[in-house]
């Protein structure tokens, strides 16, 4: 691949826009050349309210991106997330040949035809199938193949991860990309988080990544490498800021200073802190300990990590979270937040920094930024997936190879195209 190439992902969250300018380096790792964001109003939950601003903030951070890369941008991998977005897990087949005594070498067109079986239509009116993820294959009933590139047989199954969404909220967002630039992938907040922070062990073993942003919490279950579970729910950093307006009755942009420089995620650590004099909406002052307002944010914490606890159960997968849960996104920050989530979710937890890129500023080695950088590392994967290599034998070609590749490098790959 180029060293010139240029990879770009626009992560557009509830509260900012972030565009990320990387280059791949010959093994698809990107190496950060520029950046923009802007903030946005425009977004409630993941979910569209006010499309002018949305497209606005974009087209403000492709700006800055470009000015600080020296690179035009014309085209892109976009993330999205909200509670519209859902998810199930497929599979389908195909035979290989139609005469019992024969057997079938497995070939590229085999593996489509596979996943074009294994991508059921959405069930409901107004939704539309958006990510179509490889989990595994089957070949004459022996499961658990992860490449079946060349076996022989008479049968191919595959098993996948499809995500689908509002088709008008994914309508929406593809618009609100300057149309000068091609949307190549549409990426849930959660998968791109989960390649960012999570690695390649902890997904072997079973892990849950939860990426708490301002207004959504994405959760994402990786098991033996793959994207088992798909889930968004409508609560984020922006409710603990709300729920300290509404209790301590202080304007937004106050209760949102108070939960960055003085809540806990564990009240008792907060004793022993100066009161804080804070701003009431008559105008008048009055002061607060940091022990009150850790558990006016605690309270809301615990609600969240219950609800995912709650997904976890109805996904069957709890058991299977060996390593335990990756808490990231800008919420994630707030201290003692690992140490409520082991005790709420009674498993393992860490904070997952991005660390799936090269040239990082200090800025971007933050959990708030998680999705953005993993959007890129998802792009050059799949770049890197899809270069033209030398064929393996006369009978492999290099779309062979770039299916194998990208589902061998960390058991993703996006069969959608994006229609504007």
């Amino acid at each position: 691949m180029p060293s010139s190439h240029t990879i770009v992902g626009i992560d557009i969250g509830t509260s900012k826009v972030v565009v990320t300018v990387a280059e791949p380096n010959p093994t698809g790792v990107p190496r950060v050349v520029g950046a923009g964001m802007a903030r946005t109003r425009g977004m409630r939950a993941g979910a569209i309210v006010s499309f002018d601003e949305v497209a606005q903030a974009v087209a403000a951070a492709v700006s800055q991106a470009e000015t600080t890369s020296g690179r035009q941008i014309t085209s892109a991998w976009v993330t999205f997330s909200g509670n519209h977005v859902a998810c199930e897990n497929a599979s389908g087949g195909t035979t290989l040949t139609n005469h019992p005594h024969e057997i079938h070498e497995i070939l590229d067109p085999d593996i489509q035809k596979a996943l074009a079986a294994a991508r059921p239509s959405p069930a409901e009116i107004g939704r539309e199938v958006v990510l179509v993820v490889p989990r595994t294959f089957t070949v004459d009933g022996v499961s658990g193949i992860t490449d079946p590139i060349g076996i022989t047989g008479h049968r191919l199954d595959a098993q996948t991860h499809v995500v689908t969404a509002s088709t008008s909220q994914i309508h929406n967002l593809v618009r609100a990309v300057p149309q000068t630039i091609d949307v190549r992938e549409l990426v849930t907040q959660g998968l791109a988080s989960g390649e960012s922070v999570a690695t390649p062990d902890e997904r072997g073993l079973g892990c849950v990544v939860i990426d708490i942003g301002a207004g959504t919490t994405d959760i994402s279950v990786f098991i033996e490498g793959a994207i088992w579970h798909t889930a968004v729910l409508p609560f984020g950093g922006q409710n603990c800021t709300n729920d300290i307006a509404y209790v301590l009755r202080t304007p937004v942009v106050e209760a949102e200073a108070l939960k960055v420089n003085h809540a806990h995620a564990i009240p008792a650590e907060a004793d022993g802190e100066p009161s804080i004099e804070v701003s009431l909406h008559n105008r008048s002052r009055d002061t607060v300990s940091a022990r009150y307002v850790s558990e006016i944010v605690s309270a809301r914490i615990v609600d969240i990590f219950e609800r995912v606890r709650e997904e976890l159960g109805r996904s069957g997968l709890s058991g299977a979270l060996s390593a335990g849960a990756i808490l990231t996104g800008g919420t994630s920050t707030l201290p003692g937040i690992e140490t409520l989530a082991e005790t709420v979710l009674a498993m393992p937890a860490r904070v997952g920094i991005p660390g799936a890129a090269n040239n990082l500023g200090e800025s971007f080695r933050s959990p708030a930024f998680a999705a953005a950088v993993g959007v890129v590392a998802y792009g050059c994967r799949v770049e890197l997936a899809t270069a033209p290599v030398p064929a393996r034998s006369s009978t492999v070609g290099g779309l062979l190879d770039a299916v194998r590749r990208l589902f061998l490098g960390s058991g993703q790959a996006d069969t959608r195209s994006v229609t504007r």
